[in-house]
């Protein structure tokens, strides 16, 4: 019994930090979501070039954690423990949950600017040159 009770104080122990950890983790999420957009929008600059970057920006968010656990005894016969009818029953959960508000970039200018900017890691120098040709052109008509 005593080495259940040190085994129960150690295990709560450690659910705080436990719990921070997770929390981190979830918020590093954003990074991945920004990871994924940035690599699926040059993607697309490459393979089409009049394509129109999908961006959105993290406005909100709440990343909640939640660690529960319980240790429960049986004993169906509470004097005879020669016998079996004890019962040991632990439980622990888990729960993670991420909820974020994402606004799209729906600016034209923003937008044009962002397929410049895509442009700009995979097109030569000569490509650029052309293309800033083009967008003052296209600005002074």
């Amino acid at each position: 019994m005593k080495l259940l009770s040190i085994a129960i104080s150690i295990i709560s122990g450690c659910t705080p930090l436990q719990t921070q950890e997770n929390t981190l983790e979830q918020i590093s999420t954003i990074s991945n979501l920004r990871h994924s957009q940035f690599l699926a929008n040059l993607s697309d600059a490459i393979d089409q070039r009049d394509a129109v970057p999908s961006q959105g920006v993290t406005n909100s968010g709440t990343a909640t954690t939640s660690a529960i656990g319980s240790v429960g005894f049986s004993l169906t016969q509470p004097f005879a423990f020669a016998r079996n009818t004890k019962t040991f029953n632990p439980m622990a959960s888990l729960n993670w949950q991420n909820n974020w508000g994402i606004t799209p970039v729906s600016d034209l200018q923003d937008l044009q600017n962002l397929r410049a900017l895509y442009g700009l890691l995979y097109r030569t120098d000569g490509e650029i040159a052309q293309f800033i040709g083009d967008t003052m052109e296209n600005r002074i008509s």
